[in-house]
């Protein structure tokens, strides 16, 4: 509905693990820029306390809601299993808007939205697979946008949208393009 003024932003990591590949991961280059919360500024976190508009967001007990809409996750990669958002009974709380939803979404039809998810929120410190830019403190809403993993319906799109709304996430991420 709006867009503010473009800001450049340093992202730093810290690994203590080490993670098996943090050392191939270009984007968490080091800065000089100390890092707040794990992988991620001072600046980055002012900023998403703008967006998120919640007075009680510190730096490391408020859990950013992010929705992912692509291809559905991979919710049995240990990387990922920890930061996805979970119900009462631990079930990952996300949909498949396709028009064929009896895939699920916690299986990924095209490995997308599984490398998303852990460009995002991959775990830190924990000496296996990468870490993601956030690493901590965010909860990832998987929804499921295509199950042959290339192509997607603008209606499944749009439920996608609703069910983001409805999980009042804080953050949508879509890694969609199109030719038109």
């Amino acid at each position: 509905l709006s867009a503010d003024k473009n800001v450049k932003f340093k992202v730093s990591a810290i690994n203590e693990g080490p993670d098996t590949y943090y050392n191939s991961q270009a984007h968490l280059a080091s800065t000089t820029t100390s890092p707040v919360a794990i992988n991620a500024t001072k600046t980055i976190i002012n900023t998403i306390l703008t967006y998120v508009g919640d007075a009680s967001f510190t730096q490391n007990d408020h859990v950013v809601k992010i929705a992912v809409i692509d291809t559905g996750i991979d919710a049995n990669n240990p990387d990922l299993a920890p930061v996805l958002a979970r119900d009462a009974v631990n079930a990952v709380i996300g949909a498949n808007t396709t028009d064929d939803p009896s895939q699920g979404f916690t299986t990924d039809s095209g490995f997308h939205g599984t490398h998303v998810s852990g460009l995002i929120g991959a775990q830190y410190n924990n000496s296996i697979g990468v870490t993601g830019v956030y690493g901590r403190n965010v909860a990832i809403y998987p929804l499921r946008v295509s199950n042959d993993g290339e192509t997607m319906t603008v209606a499944a799109l749009a439920q996608a949208l609703q069910k983001a709304q409805e999980y009042k996430v804080d953050i949508v991420n879509m890694s969609l393009g199109a030719d038109t």
